[in-house]
């Protein structure tokens, strides 16, 4: 499976929970080489909840970014690495914009 930076997937998270997993929407934000060859990904998690509250380290998405159902935000304080097997799907490509905004934010969560 070809994964690009900037693509959303659904994607099964592991959870605290021993055997636990949840499926949800993520952002590809590894570098494309890395994408091509490694076995793990790099992606952040994308949520519709408490939409009202959108912190500097967040990124606000529109409904239908990447065929999102529902307005959502990407939440860089959750970075995540995944083996590629637990991508599920794409669902589409943000916009170089929100690939902007995404950068900025994390470079506020992590003081670069």
């Amino acid at each position: 499976m070809k994964i690009q930076r900037g693509e959303i997937f659904l994607a099964r998270l592991v959870q605290n929970d021993p055997g636990i997993t949840r499926t949800r929407p993520v952002l590809v934000v590894s570098n494309d080489i890395c994408n091509a060859h490694s076995g793990t990904v790099t992606v952040l998690p994308i949520t519709a909840r408490n939409l009202s509250d959108v912190y500097p380290f967040e990124v606000l998405l529109t409904k239908g970014v990447g065929t999102l159902a529902k307005e959502s935000k990407v939440k860089t304080d959750q970075i995540r690495t995944l083996h590629r097997s637990n991508l599920i799907k794409s669902l589409g490509m943000v916009e170089n914009e929100v690939m902007q905004a995404v950068e900025s934010a994390l470079k506020v969560h992590l003081s670069l």
